[in-house]
């Protein structure tokens, strides 16, 4: 309701109570320049071909959304961009756990994992997953190992199991994900 208050909208009432929006008012229309219009297509359907199915219907969607509230010139701009990203290969057996890191992410919450490097030694670890890379072959989480006390790397396709714990993470996950940055010499802006 704040929101749309700060973007002219005549709302009265207050919580509790009940709110009402004046007849007559409209949303500006989505406003892209053509450089952020390519971007935000090319980016959306880069993510529709990954193998994270949750995440791919999110991006058709967001795009869908965009080209729904947006103007008959912007959504014939959405259609034409003419920019298309190119898919290698992609194994569908590790969406279920890309979409488990994502949930312990956003949850803060432990991730125990059953883990084989690339020797093929096994061991089980508790992580605290700070960042998820999409590689164009693989994904890598980047994470705080509790059984080493620093950052680790785990390959997603040699995580044979995992599951989230009831733990926190022992700090907020922008405190980790700043941590991991700095200590991985990566410009977290660039």
């Amino acid at each position: 309701v704040q929101a749309l208050v700060a973007l002219g909208a005549p709302i009265e009432g207050e919580a509790g109570v009940g709110y009402v929006l004046r007849a007559g008012f409209f949303l500006p229309p989505l406003m892209f320049t053509a450089d952020e219009l390519e971007a935000l297509v090319l980016g959306a359907r880069w993510v529709e071909g990954r193998q994270d199915g949750a995440l791919s219907r999110a991006a058709g969607l967001a795009l869908a959304k965009i080209a729904a509230a947006s103007p008959d010139e912007l959504k014939q701009r959405i259609d034409e961009a003419g920019l298309w990203p190119v898919n290698s290969r992609w194994r569908e057996t590790n969406a279920p756990l890309l979409a488990t890191v994502r949930e312990a992410m956003r949850a803060e919450k432990v991730l125990h994992i059953d883990y084989a490097d690339e020797s093929g030694t096994a061991t089980a670890r508790a992580i605290w997953p700070a960042v998820l890379a999409y590689y164009e072959e693989k994904q890598i989480i980047a994470a705080w190992c509790l059984l080493r006390q620093d950052f680790r790397s785990f390959r997603i396709d040699r995580i044979a199991a995992a599951r989230i714990g009831d733990e926190g993470f022992g700090r907020r996950r922008a405190v980790l994900m700043a941590d991991w940055w700095r200590q991985s010499g990566y410009d977290a802006a660039s």
